[in-house]
């Protein structure tokens, strides 16, 4: 529309036909560019992953203690019980640690 009334046909014959508009920068420049890096802080630190995996080991040797000393117990246990049967089996009414009536 606005051809056909700056040259009174429609349709563009040329390209040299159409004004020449140049781009420039507006007064005073553009703005600066920021270019650093600005990455988010997503996710646990260093130290948190450290502390997590330090106190899962750490869980993780108790089991492990734990369970020796349990078996250890029931080792000893299981050799005081037969001991006291040793000690007993001329009493009737006491066998293996058990009391009967």
């Amino acid at each position: 529309m606005t051809e056909f009334l700056k040259r009174g046909r429609p349709g563009l014959a040329s390209i040299k036909d159409l004004p020449v508009l140049q781009d420039a920068p507006p007064p005073g420049g553009f703005p600066n560019i920021r270019i650093e890096r600005r990455l988010p802080n997503t996710g646990p630190t260093g130290v948190a992953i450290f502390g997590v995996v330090a106190a899962l080991m750490g869980y993780g040797f108790y089991q492990l203690y734990e369970r020796k000393t349990n078996v250890k117990y029931l080792e000893h246990k299981r050799k005081e019980t037969e001991k006291e049967a040793e000690i007993m089996k001329k009493v009737n009414e006491v066998y293996s640690g058990k009391v009967t009536k």
